[in-house]
C-alpha cells in the first residue's frame, strides 16, 4: 500500500504506531512493507494535494505547526473536498488522525467519512 504520512513532528514509525492503536482496520492491511511518503508541513501538502497522485491512506496530524492557525489538517481535508465535488477524484481510501489534538483527531474523522464515501 501507498501510504503519505503529514505530521509536522512525528515520524513515520510514530505516526504509523499511533495509526495501529487508533485503527483495526489499519492495524490488519498495512505492514511494514508497505510505501510511505512524509510530508511535515502545510504548503507542501498543499501541493501534494494538487496533484493527480493516488494514495491508499493518508496519516494526517491535525495542527501541522503552521504559523498561520488555519494552515491546519482541517484545511486540507477541505481542499480534497473540494476536489472530489468538483472532479470526481479520490486521493485516498482510508484517512487516519495521528494527532494528540482531541477537538482536531474528530474534526479529521467528520471530513473524513464524507470524503471516503
Amino acid at each position: 500500500m501507498r501510504i503519505l504520512v503529514i505530521d509536522d513532528l512525528r515520524t513515520v514509525s510514530e505516526a504509523d504506531s499511533i495509526a495501529k492503536n487508533r485503527s483495526k482496520w489499519y492495524s490488519e492491511n498495512c505492514h511494514d512493507m508497505d510505501s510511505f511518503v512524509l510530508i511535515n508541513n502545510f504548503e507542501d501538502a498543499r501541493k501534494e494535494f494538487e496533484k493527480d497522485t493516488i494514495f491508499d491512506v493518508l496519516l494526517l496530524d491535525h495542527d501541522l505547526g503552521s504559523a498561520n492557525v488555519y494552515n491546519d489538517g482541517t484545511a486540507l481535508l477541505k481542499i480534497l473536498e473540494e476536489r472530489k465535488f468538483l472532479e470526481g477524484f479520490k486521493k485516498f481510501s482510508k484517512i487516519i488522525p495521528v494527532s494528540s489534538n482531541p477537538v482536531g483527531i474528530q474534526r479529521i474523522r467528520e471530513i473524513s467519512e464524507r470524503l471516503e464515501k
